[in-house]
C-alpha cells in the first residue's frame, strides 16, 4: 500500500480529478462523524500509464514519534522501503494494494 497526503480538501478533489481523467477506478470516503465530509480516497491497483497521473505527489510521512520510531526500525531491517528511493517516486498513488 502506498499513501500520499494532500494539504486540504481542495487538494484531494484535484487528485480525484486526475484519477477521473486517467480512468483510475477509485472510492471516495466521506467521514460520517462530525460532518467532516470528504477525507480520503482509495484507488484500484495501478500500473503503467495510469501511474503518470499521480506521479507528482509526495509519499505521506507520519510526524508521530511512535510511528517514526517503528518506520525507522523497519527501514533498518529493509522492510517497507520505497523501490525508487525517493519521496517523489513515480509510484505515488493514494492507495495501491493487490488485496483491493
Amino acid at each position: 500500500m502506498i499513501v500520499i497526503g494532500v494539504p486540504d480538501v481542495r487538494g484531494l478533489r484535484k487528485a480525484i480529478e486526475k484519477m477521473v481523467k486517467a480512468g483510475i477506478a477509485h472510492y471516495e470516503w466521506n467521514e460520517p462523524d462530525n460532518d467532516f465530509g470528504l477525507t480520503a480516497v482509495a484507488t484500484e491497483a495501478i500500473s503503467g500509464e495510469k501511474r503518470e497521473a499521480l506521479k507528482n505527489y509526495r509519499l505521506w510521512k507520519s510526524y508521530c514519534p511512535a510511528v517514526s520510531e517503528r518506520t525507522s526500525a523497519s527501514k533498518a531491517e529493509g522492510a517497507g522501503e520505497n523501490p525508487a528511493g525517493t519521496a517523489n517516486a513515480s509510484v505515488a498513488q493514494l492507495v495501491q494494494s493487490s488485496d483491493l
